[in-house]
């Protein structure tokens, strides 16, 4: 993953995320991330777009939320959309802790909560 698949809105940063997450991708997806952010200050949140993930493992999940840690270092937001019925159903398995972050049905949805 690079950064042509950023997308910047209302100072929110969203991500579709793929429908298999893990290994080099998400290693690529974090440090191309974490580039974007310390280079580009008026971004203000994250959004990772669920719409294609449907299945996720343990070590996928802590991957993922070990870069939304570092998003929240950085002092941005973070918000989730697009999750479905069973990622939801894995999600609350895998015992997610996403207090901090802000979720919505659609990319509209967190954009508007998260946006300038």
């Amino acid at each position: 993953m690079d950064q042509t698949n950023f997308q910047i809105t209302r100072g929110c940063l969203s991500l579709l995320l793929p429908e298999d997450l893990g290994g080099q991708d998400t290693r690529s997806l974090r440090d191309a991330l974490l580039q974007h952010l310390q280079h580009h200050h008026k971004t203000n949140g994250v959004i990772f777009d669920c719409t294609k993930l449907h299945l996720l493992d343990q070590h996928d999940l802590d991957e993922l939320m070990e870069l939304v840690t570092c998003i929240q270092l950085m002092g941005k937001n973070v918000g989730f959309c697009g999750i479905g019925s069973t990622l939801a159903a894995i999600l609350v398995t895998l015992k997610m802790d996403a207090s901090e972050c802000h979720f919505g049905q659609s990319l509209d949805d967190v954009i508007n909560f998260l946006g300038d």
